[in-house]
């Protein structure tokens, strides 16, 4: 997890962390609440796997009686929190009255236990995060627009997995290395060429997915090597390609075509030979300037694939 910037640690209000499915919202909420108040409970809602009838109650609380069912007091998140931190993920999934509620929790820091007529105070901090587009709930009028600006006054995005290439392959081999170690597999080592396949793909389900993969093929291993053999169904094994395939050009011209096919065979070569620059540049012919040159021109990253000396470029 990347460090937590100081305005962010200094902030008083709410927090809105968006980002796609398995970005680790729910890990930098956890991060930035260990370095705030530690000693305080951190307690974390998945807002989308409350019944929708009972969201209310498990956040608010209820008196006895309050509704059918409500055959005791009960203590609501915000009020068991104390002065800790409630990430409410998934916020998007609230519904308009539940908004409502919650909005005026965050302006008065108070709110009410259903049946209930006296007020709460809260004391803690809010941490929400989504991964829908909340501008458009908001035209679709499924997202209060004050609500939205009230939980935005501090808000980080995390890119996706697929945007930084030497971040999936630092990943691949965290989670590798860490789950050698739970299943006591130490002598495993995983495949140059499969990591390097690996790291091509796309990784849909972000950082999440990345770890579930690894825990998959460490725990199915039964050879010391680790292959593309060992890669669970639920990733297609046909997505785990370079981007640019000579069979799958989409030039509409000669010199667009020509460009693909010079790019993938470029990165091609350099896959091969795990991203040196010499051995590539002997292997095709060229001069180790004119590589360099095409790998600026195409922004191919030859550290991606392997040994590489960063100074070279």
């Amino acid at each position: 997890m990347n460090k937590v910037p100081n305005w962010i640690l200094r902030a008083r209000g709410p927090i809105l962390i968006l980002g796609e499915t398995g970005t680790g919202k729910s890990t930098l909420a956890n991060v930035i609440h260990n370095n705030v108040c530690p000693s305080e409970p951190f307690i974390s809602i998945n807002l989308a796997t409350l019944n929708e009838n009972l969201i209310e109650s498990e956040l608010f609380g209820h008196l006895k009686g309050a509704f059918t069912g409500a055959i005791n007091d009960k203590k609501g998140y915000f009020e068991t929190v104390g002065k800790g931190t409630l990430f409410l993920d998934e916020i998007g999934e609230l519904s308009r009255s539940s908004q409502k509620k919650l909005l005026l929790l965050l302006e008065e820091k108070t709110f009410f236990k259903l049946g209930c007529t006296k007020k709460k105070i809260f004391k803690g901090r809010v941490i929400a995060a989504t991964n829908r587009n909340l501008i458009k709930m908001i035209k679709e009028k499924t997202f209060r627009e004050d609500l939205y600006y009230r939980l935005n006054i501090f808000s980080l995005e995390l890119d996706p997995i697929r945007a930084d290439k030497i971040k999936k392959r630092n990943l691949i081999n965290y989670y590798f290395e860490k789950f050698r170690s739970i299943y006591k597999k130490e002598q495993l080592v995983l495949n140059n060429s499969c990591l390097n396949e690996l790291c091509y793909y796309d990784w849909p389900g972000n950082i999440r997915e990345i770890k579930n993969c690894m825990e998959f093929m460490v725990n199915s291993a039964e050879e010391v090597s680790v292959t593309l053999s060992n890669l669970p169904r639920w990733i297609s094994i046909g997505k785990v390609k370079a981007p640019t395939q000579v069979r799958g050009l989409k030039a509409v011209d000669y010199f667009g075509a020509k460009g693909q096919f010079e790019e993938g065979f470029i990165r091609e070569v350099l896959r091969k030979n795990l991203g040196k620059i010499n051995q590539s540049a002997r292997e095709m012919g060229i001069s180790k300037t004119t590589l360099i040159a095409k790998v600026k021109k195409y922004d191919i990253k030859p550290q991606v694939y392997g040994s590489f000396d960063a100074e070279s470029i």
